[in-house]
């Protein structure tokens, strides 16, 4: 029977530094790159939304869930075809990092940037935070359906 990383840890006084035993995932001193940061401990510098991102018939809807946030830290911006959010997780209360028994939960800057598959009208976009939860719907641009380019004679070169 296979034990947890955190059993096997406990057993064996190890650190969160040392990779699972038979792990197929390269610690820094065997990994190949030029940073001797611990990839086991290194916190991240800032986090990543996950967002949910459907159309219907007239608009593309982009949801994600961003609890602990204050509206007011919130920024979108549309820019061409793609769509950036921005915001930062305070955190409530100072806690020591050895006080912690568990540590899941992302306190910092995050961001998301989502490319649009389609024409959008950006100045019709609308933004709304309900208990928790960003939604933003953008209103497809209507899109010609076919165009007629004139053909403009130059005259001829001689």
């Amino acid at each position: 029977m296979s034990t947890s990383l955190i059993d096997r840890m406990l057993e064996k006084n190890a650190s969160v530094d040392d990779p699972p035993q038979g792990s197929i995932l390269a610690t820094p001193s065997q990994s190949t790159s030029a940073s001797a940061e611990n990839i086991w401990t290194r916190p991240a510098e800032e986090g990543e939304l996950a967002v949910d991102v459907y159309q219907t018939a007239s608009s593309i809807i982009i949801i994600s869930v961003i609890a602990g946030v204050n509206p007011k830290d919130i920024s979108v911006e549309i820019q061409n075809d793609i769509v950036t959010i921005r915001g930062r997780r305070q955190k409530e209360e100072q806690v020591a990092d050895d006080q912690y028994l568990y540590q899941e939960c992302y306190w910092g800057p995050f961001s998301r940037s989502i490319v649009l598959p389609v024409e959008v009208n950006t100045e019709e976009a609308r933004a709304t935070f309900r208990n928790g939860t960003l939604k933003l719907e953008i209103p497809k641009s209507p899109r010609s359906r076919s165009t007629v380019v004139e053909v403009i004679d130059e005259g001829e070169d001689i």
